[in-house]
């Protein structure tokens, strides 16, 4: 993949990205929309029972591997109000659903922009 898609992700993750994005930055944040997620699973049973054990963790990195990448600075900047360390470096499985070896990810593309770093042109 190249520099704009970490990780192939689909499905799930890739279909609710704008909306849960929306929801994250402008109105929820990362625990209201775990809990959203975990209500909808619990009454729905035709969504996936594992949303009902999503963290918020889980949430944004799947979320970071489905945005590109002008739009994951945002969502760091909404999963750093949860005063949790921003995971920067991840490992994720490299086959498609989730399946096949585990590969490493770095994204310091985030760290560049969120921390105070000198940057030409600026």
């Amino acid at each position: 993949p190249d520099g704009d898609e970490p990780g192939r992700v689909g499905g799930l993750a890739r279909s609710l990205q704008p909306y849960l994005e929306d929801l994250l930055i402008r109105r929820q944040g990362f625990r209201g929309a775990v809990d959203l997620l975990a209500a909808a699973a619990d009454s729905d049973p035709t969504l996936p029972r594992v949303l009902t054990e999503v963290t918020s963790k889980d949430l944004f990195l799947a979320l970071l591997l489905a945005a590109p990448r002008h739009r994951r600075v945002r969502l760091a900047a909404a999963y750093s109000s949860l005063r949790a360390p921003l995971p920067l470096i991840f490992r994720v499985a490299a086959g498609p659903g989730g399946t096949g070896d585990l590969r490493t990810v770095a994204l310091f593309d985030i760290l560049h922009e969120q921390a105070c770093t000198p940057c030409i042109g600026r």
